[in-house]
Formats: structure tokens, sequence, C-alpha cells
């Protein structure tokens, strides 16, 4: 991971206790690519619409920025 130069979002739910909150930023701290980071204080180990959504048009965004890309 830490030669990861991707873009990447993540979310973090301050109550999980599957993924605690230290190790998702950990990941995080270590990513080189554009990267983001949803804070959710309330959240646990769960995915809400919010969040959900969030994913949805970072991907979105992501496809219509490479349409037209060549592959190296």
């Amino acid at each position: 991971m830490a030669r990861c130069k991707a873009e990447a979002i993540l979310s973090v739910g301050f109550i999980d206790r599957t993924c605690p909150p230290t190790s998702v930023y950990a990941a995080y701290n270590v990513l080189k690519g554009n990267k983001e980071m949803i804070n959710e204080p309330k959240m646990g180990h769960a995915r809400p619409k919010p969040v959900e959504e969030a994913f949805w048009n970072a991907l979105k965004a992501h496809v219509a920025g490479t349409k037209g890309a060549v592959a190296k």
C-alpha cells in the first residue's frame, strides 16, 4: 500500500469495532495519490447512504476523467 499512487476515497466510522479509526487512518496516511477521507463520528461498521453516494460520485468522476486516456 505504501507504493500505491492511485486515487482513493475512504470512510471512517469513529465507533467502528471491526476497522478501528486508527487503522483506517494508518492506511490513509501511507497513500501517495489524491485521496479523500469521509469522517463519520456516529458511524460503526456500516455504509450509510451519504457515504455510498460519495463513493459512487468519486467513481463516476474518475471514469469521466479517464475517457479517451490511452493506457501505458
